[in-house]
């Protein structure tokens, strides 16, 4: 799926929206939503309150773990579940995220 930025100021992070009907309708439809992903172009380690806010929202939602990937230079990834998060190595994922229509670009 494809952001659209919405906000952006210079030397200031940017948000993005993205359409959230597509992600409820594929995950309605194939159940195979394992996480999300974007970027930190401003190489801001680590997930933001934003982030945090909305994977908890998403976990919420599907009743699931979701992994929420950031390449912010360097690929970063944690499993957010119900009452928990863990940093997980997206390295070992392979092409198996990358390749696959299963995490969802925002």
């Amino acid at each position: 799926f494809v952001g659209f930025l919405i906000d952006y100021r210079v030397g200031q992070p940017a948000m993005v929206e993205f359409d959230y009907e597509k992600v409820y309708e594929a995950e309605d439809r194939t159940h195979d939503v394992i996480g999300f992903f974007h970027s930190h172009p401003c190489g801001c380690s680590g997930y933001s309150d934003t982030d945090y806010k909305t994977m908890r929202a998403w976990v919420t939602c599907f009743g699931k773990p979701l992994l929420c990937l950031i390449d912010s230079g360097q690929l970063q990834g944690w499993l957010f579940t119900k009452d928990d998060i863990l940093e997980v190595n997206p390295a070992k994922f392979g092409n198996m995220v990358v390749g696959k229509r299963k995490v969802y670009a925002a």
